[in-house]
């Protein structure tokens, strides 16, 4: 994580700002044998700090071979995390927890790895195309609220909470469907407060 909490951070294809964190791909790539600096055997690789202020953005493919956990500006209105990219993780699991949570361009990819999202407002922004969170062997989907006290609204785009556009679960959608090949999909955990409202979801079309 930064030393300054307000520092953006840049994973994956960084750019030429020397007033931010920047974390190339090839620190981390099993493919590289040159530029990796980070090998395999971690238990997690953390990026961020909860009280971040500034942005963590991922660009461009990064490879991981070990469980990844992205974590940033859980607690403040200015930082955020923004996805932008290709992450794989293999076996291992991906959780990104942050305020806010945007996807955009951006293809994710587990095998049999687990994927968590905690966040009070999670962004599917198909404006450069379809994305896609996927488990390729059989992984587990968790999305929880960051405010424990906030409300999970299933095939709401407009309600009080973290809203879940039924759209995000339908594999036929070629444009706004995200989630796919999850064995299955848990909404909240014990620790939350808030309720679960029920919507438009198709159940049929929440794994494929």
């Amino acid at each position: 994580d930064t030393l300054d909490k307000a520092r953006d951070i840049e994973l994956g294809t960084t750019s030429d700002a020397k007033d931010k964190l920047k974390l190339p791909s090839s620190y981390f790539d099993a493919g590289n044998k040159t530029n990796r600096v980070f090998h395999d055997g971690y238990s997690v690789i953390n990026f961020g700090r909860a009280d971040g202020t500034g942005m963590l953005t991922q660009n461009g493919t990064t490879n991981f071979t070990d469980k990844v956990n992205i974590l940033q500006g859980q607690s403040t209105s200015t930082g955020g995390v923004t996805v932008n990219g290709t992450i794989n993780t293999g076996g291992n699991d991906f959780d990104v927890s942050s305020n806010t949570v945007t996807i955009k361009n951006s293809h994710v990819t587990t095998t049999t790895g687990n994927v968590h999202i905690t966040t009070d407002n999670l962004v599917n922004d198909t404006t450069s195309g379809q994305n896609t969170i996927e488990s390729t062997g059989g992984g587990s989907l968790t999305l929880t609220t960051y405010t424990k006290s906030k409300s999970i609204n299933l095939g709401s785009t407009t309600g009080t909470g973290l809203n879940i556009d039924n759209a995000w679960f339908n594999t036929d959608d070629g444009t706004n469907g995200l989630f796919k090949g999850f064995k299955e999909v848990t909404f909240g955990d014990s620790t939350q407060t808030g309720g679960v409202k029920i919507g438009t979801i198709d159940t049929t079309k929440v794994t494929n």
